[in-house]
């Protein structure tokens, strides 16, 4: 805002400011978005930008478990919003910040409050679906197809980082090591060699780790996991047995 300065002091050089709201990657434009008026989207370095009632809209959330947050600036408008929330519903803060800027541009396009609603109990009952399909699908009375001591060890994704699997208290347990804190679980037998954990976040589902095993020689080679999350793609992950 204000090109980087607080009265007299630049904060951030215009130069940098135009770096880090320039797009860096065009995202999609649905057909409804085009009905409200925006007719580009983009990701910049840690913003979304995109046009609302012929301004560019700066914005972006923020969030951990229990809280969430969300700055959005209009620049050409000399306008900052800043919404702060004591639980975790992005569809509220969405509302908002679309109702507010309907107030300041004094042209309302759309309930947003009811259109928000609409789209978290389309999104619960997708979840809700989701999460029931993989119940569906669980095999029973299956048995792992190498002995436990087997998938003890340390396991690394090039992207990622390592993770490690050991035993405690008679039971597996799993570690993400780069978030030892959040990522780590006790791991239950689900089917085969898939294992059920549940992490620390308390906004996650619980997620399927599926080793990958050889039939002939039974060493484990690595693992795959499942978890559904519109925050992390848990599925690119492929971590391979390194010890």
């Amino acid at each position: 805002m204000n090109n980087g300065k607080y009265k007299e002091i630049e904060i951030l050089s215009p130069d940098i400011i135009k770096k880090l709201t320039s797009p860096q990657t065009i995202l999609r434009v649905s057909e409804e978005a085009e009905s409200f008026g925006t007719h580009f989207k983009t990701y910049a370095l840690g913003w979304y930008a995109y046009d609302y009632q012929g301004c560019k809209i700066i914005e972006h959330d923020g969030s951990m478990p229990g809280y969430i947050s969300k700055v959005a600036m209009i620049p050409e408008k000399s306008i900052g919003i800043i919404i702060l929330n004591n639980g975790f519903d992005f569809f509220s803060n969405d509302a908002l910040m679309f109702s507010i800027i309907d107030i300041i541009f004094e042209k309302s396009i759309n309930n947003w409050v009811e259109y928000f609603n609409n789209k978290e109990m389309e999104y619960s009952k997708y979840e809700t679906e989701k999460n029931d399909e993989r119940i569906t699908k669980k095999e029973l009375n299956t048995q792992p197809t190498v002995d436990l001591k087997n998938l003890i060890g340390t396991y690394s994704d090039k992207m990622y980082g390592n993770a490690s699997v050991e035993i405690e208290n008679n039971q597996l347990k799993i570690t993400f090591l780069p978030t030892s804190k959040v990522f780590v679980s006790t791991m239950e037998h689900w089917n085969y060699n898939t294992f059920k954990v549940v992490f620390k976040d308390p906004y996650l589902p619980f997620g399927l780790i599926s080793f990958d095993v050889d039939d002939i020689s039974k060493s484990v080679k690595g693992f795959k996991i499942d978890l559904p999350s519109s925050d992390f793609n848990f599925s690119i992950l492929d971590f391979k047995k390194i010890n």
